[in-house]
């Protein structure tokens, strides 16, 4: 694969959860805001124990299969139409499930739509299945997992024609801003490094030796791990934390020399938890601690993948602790439902801030392992048929 198509590959898997990412910066000592952006937490307790008494509670909420999910409230005609799906590419699990789910919800709405587009990794690609599903009379479009910025002028032709566009996975609010006539449906960025920072804190006891991994040219992850880090700094003032830069791609370098050096600068004792933006990226740190005997770290990692949630229901690599379960399938229709109400000039709702879950070694077994998803606590299909006068 050419290289620039390969780390096209890299990005847009990222917003699926699929990538592997590992950093290339040694470590440094952060420094986090401290509030986490966007959260709407309370202010810092005062002591560690504090910290760690709120974490313990954030956690009892959100470590079960079902959370509190926003959804709409009044019904809504979908009527008949033609619509696309386009995935950034089809090679990878997460956005092949994703596009899998929205096509479900589609037929549930009593619309059609041809098969999936594969935009294989490439924004020209993306771009011109765009373009091939506006000539073709298609009435509305979901992308899953494509960078908006990439796909540009394929947006605003479509903004042009009034065909309302809905990007699962695509980034965090402030992303569409700019995109008008397209709307986001995403776990929310907070939420995920909320659940992260709680669970090192709470394992810790308020003491923790934490790394963090980011790249920042993911504005999802960068909202991520900031919001862990200034959790961590909130709630936790007896934590230490340290941030490690990387980019997508330095994980295919024999010996993960990015982990390799973090691991040989700090010899045992003084790191216990490393944050992953990616699951695919905590398997691949797991593994390698078990290679090099540093299971003394533990690993939490993000979209509950199967890479690393079997790792989790296995129990090995010792490493493996923890991920976060984001709500796909109801992201599938979230998608439809926002599109029928952009097509039936309705006002949206907010999908671009949904609720998570956290799967550690005490609860995967409540997931189902081919799909340790998170769900509202209801009939999704159900619950959406019946805005739509289809139930």
């Amino acid at each position: 694969m050419p290289d620039h198509r390969r780390r096209r590959w890299l990005l847009a898997a990222a917003g699926t959860g699929a990538a592997v990412l590992l950093a290339t910066a040694c470590s440094s000592n952060s420094s986090a805001s401290s509030a986490s952006p966007g959260s709407g937490r309370s202010s810092a307790p005062a002591t560690s124990s504090a910290g760690v008494a709120a974490a313990n509670a954030a956690l009892a909420a959100i470590t079960r299969t079902s959370v509190p999910m926003d959804k709409p409230t009044t019904p809504v005609k979908p009527g008949s139409r033609k619509v696309a799906v386009i995935a950034v590419g089809l090679a990878t699990p997460g956005a092949s499930d994703t596009a899998r789910l929205v096509q479900a919800a589609i037929k549930d709405a009593g619309w059609t739509a041809p098969p999936t587009y594969d935009g294989k990794f490439l924004p020209t690609t993306a771009s011109g299945d765009i373009e091939t599903a506006i000539n073709q009379g298609d009435q509305a479009i979901v992308l899953v997992s494509v960078t908006p910025s990439t796909v540009a002028s394929a947006l605003q032709l479509a903004h042009s024609k009034n065909i309302p566009v809905v990007c699962i996975l695509c980034g965090p609010p402030s992303t569409f801003s700019q995109f008008p006539g397209v709307v986001g449906v995403e776990p929310s960025p907070q939420k995920v490094g909320e659940a992260q920072a709680d669970y090192v804190i709470s394992k810790t006891k308020g003491t923790g030796k934490i790394w963090v991994y980011e790249d920042a040219e993911f504005p999802f992850t960068l909202v991520q791990n900031q919001t862990a880090l200034a959790t961590i700094k909130s709630l936790c003032p007896g934590c230490t934390t340290h941030v490690t830069q990387m980019k997508a791609g330095d994980e295919q370098q024999p010996g993960i020399p990015v982990l390799a050096g973090v691991l040989a600068a700090n010899p045992k004792g003084s790191i216990n938890w490393i944050i992953a933006p990616y699951d695919n990226a905590a398997a691949q740190f797991s593994t390698f601690l078990q290679q090099k005997g540093r299971t003394e770290i533990g690993v939490v990692g993000y979209a509950a993948l199967p890479v690393f949630f079997d790792q989790i229901q296995a129990g090995t690599p010792p490493s493996a602790q923890a991920t976060v379960s984001i709500p796909l399938p109801y992201m599938a229709y979230a998608a439809v439902d926002e599109l029928a109400r952009m097509l039936d000039h309705q006002p949206t709702w907010d999908a671009n801030n949904l609720a998570v879950s956290l799967v550690t070694r005490d609860n995967y077994s409540q997931y189902p392992s081919s799909a340790p998803w998170v769900g509202p606590g209801f009939d999704v299909s159900g619950f959406f048929k019946k805005l739509w006068g289809k139930g």
